[in-house]
């Protein structure tokens, strides 16, 4: 989703039972190939990916993230 300063927010689900990591492909989703990114709900920025960024996802969870170009 948009968000008014220009980033986006991104959501990463995990339906499985068990933790898993999951990897965000920017060009899928139509981002641009170089991102800061934060995770919202730990308060922590966790730097600039490029490509791709693999996300450690618990059982029935979600992470929730801001990234922008940087």
């Amino acid at each position: 989703k948009p968000l008014s300063d220009g980033a986006v927010a991104v959501a990463v689900f995990n339906t499985n039972t068990h933790p898993t990591t999951l990897h965000a492909n920017f060009q899928k989703i139509g981002l641009p190939a170089s991102l800061q990114v934060r995770d919202l709900w730990r308060r922590r920025d966790l730097g600039v990916f490029h490509t791709s960024l693999p996300v450690s996802v618990p059982s029935h969870g979600v992470v929730l993230l801001k990234v922008q170009s940087r």
